[in-house]
């Protein structure tokens, strides 16, 4: 089921929440944003534990990586706010966004140590 779906914002914004396939998708969305997040978050310490080599392209390559941890933050934080009427399907985000608190904390501190070296 979730080879036809598509990661979109507007889409997730035009869900309700009360049809079984709006659920699915809720579901798989914030899944989908975890997983993007989280790979992102991953390559940046990746770069400062050294396991990925630096280039001359590794501070934009940082810098961009940091920017897709903050948006798919940003998402699921946007699509709690949007929810709130709904007070069951915005805790879902919320809650993940909370489990991925550290990851992006360490995100942000990683990219602050990839700055430091290259400044």
């Amino acid at each position: 089921m979730t080879e036809a779906m598509t990661y979109s914002l507007r889409t997730m914004k035009d869900c309700n929440g009360n049809a079984l396939s709006d659920g699915a998708y809720l579901q798989w969305f914030i899944s989908e944003s975890a997983r993007r997040l989280l790979k992102s978050a991953s390559t940046l310490r990746e770069l400062v534990n050294g396991t990925v080599a630096f280039t001359f392209r590794t501070p934009a390559e940082a810098l961009a990586l940091l920017a897709d941890v903050r948006r798919h933050g940003h998402i699921l934080q946007e699509c709690a706010a949007h929810f709130s009427a709904k007070r069951v399907i915005a805790e879902q985000f919320t809650t993940k966004l909370n489990e991925l608190q550290p990851e992006i904390d360490g995100a942000e501190s990683a990219y602050e140590t990839l700055r430091a070296w290259f400044n």
